[in-house]
């Protein structure tokens, strides 16, 4: 059964947990290893057929020595994960914009993603990122939710999965801030190590269907070219941004170019394929492969180079 119709058939079903239970047993079908082969590779063939035989990529390379998931949503991450693309924890991981009023119901307020101010940060070599004091518990403590929802209020970055709902906020924030400093650190060695770097970016996937985060504007995006090239003036940074357009069908999708090595892919990302879970498996089942996002995500890799720049 499809992804559409499983979630039609679980529409009525009042929580969330539950339809997603439901919803997974029935997409579940126990197809025999050599058939999940033949799907994969009769999947690929179509895409060289409907793409005249190039390759469909997300930006300018087939490998990279570090990707970086900066948003919007935590499903880039998972992503990445599934595809061996991501190989240690980040500190953009899990993190969104802050939510305006009335965001949840008005369908002309549109969240800031903050992209511009993990830009910045990068630049920055993190400098004041992650302050103890600049840190603000957004909701209280309730022991149904895995975690709390927190703020940095000066740079307006919001952690959705970092604080642990059994902990106190206050509790918890040196711990926090100790981990994200490890990770800035990290990330920063392996910039550092790096040649050829991708940044990835996407918004609006089938389980944050009515989440209305603004795409990153064409400045916003000249912007981080100039200031990573400034900043690593040797090496070769590309962007791609996955962006939601529900009127593509099936091998539709539009690469646009807003700078030589940064690319906007537009496509329908509630057009899901279960066959590259044959060789690519998600650990998380709220997850699955977005159709375009995937087959790019599939036709790149890391080089040899990440797994020996420093200790994971």
């Amino acid at each position: 059964m499809s992804h559409f119709w499983a979630n039609l058939v679980v529409s009525f079903i009042p929580f969330r947990k539950i339809r997603r239970k439901v919803r997974n047993k029935i997409m579940i079908k126990k197809v025999p290893l050599h058939e999940q082969q033949k799907k994969y590779n009769q999947l690929k063939s179509q895409w060289l057929v409907h793409n005249n035989g190039n390759l469909l990529l997300p930006a300018r390379f087939t490998e990279y020595d570090l990707i970086i998931p900066i948003g919007a949503t935590c499903h880039i991450s998972w992503l990445l994960a599934a595809f061996q693309l991501r190989s240690f924890s980040m500190p953009f991981e899990w993190t969104g914009g802050m939510e305006p009023a009335n965001w949840y119901i008005n369908p002309l307020v549109q969240r800031d993603t903050r992209f511009r101010e993990k830009i910045d940060a990068v630049c920055n070599d993190f400098k004041d990122f992650c302050n103890h004091g600049d840190f603000m518990q957004l909701t209280d403590c309730n022991p149904k939710k895995e975690h709390h929802m927190v703020v940095n209020i000066k740079t307006k970055i919001r952690f959705m999965h970092a604080f642990p709902a059994d902990r106190s906020f206050e509790s918890y924030v040196p711990e926090f801030v100790n981990k994200m400093t490890r990770r800035s650190i990290r990330l920063k060695k392996y910039i550092e190590k790096s040649q050829k770097i991708l940044i990835c970016w996407l918004h609006k996937t089938w389980e944050q269907k009515a989440f209305m985060d603004a795409t990153v504007s064409d400045q916003d995006i000249k912007y981080a070219v100039k200031m990573l090239k400034n900043k690593y003036p040797d090496k070769e940074f590309d962007f791609v941004f996955f962006e939601h357009d529900g009127k593509k069908g099936r091998f539709e999708f539009d690469k646009i170019s807003v700078t030589p090595n940064a690319f906007r892919v537009r496509s329908n990302h509630f057009l899901v394929d279960n066959e590259y879970g044959f060789l690519w498996r998600f650990h998380h089942e709220a997850h699955s492969h977005i159709h375009v996002v995937s087959e790019m995500l599939d036709n790149i890799k890391l080089s040899r180079k990440q797994q020996v720049i420093i200790d994971k």
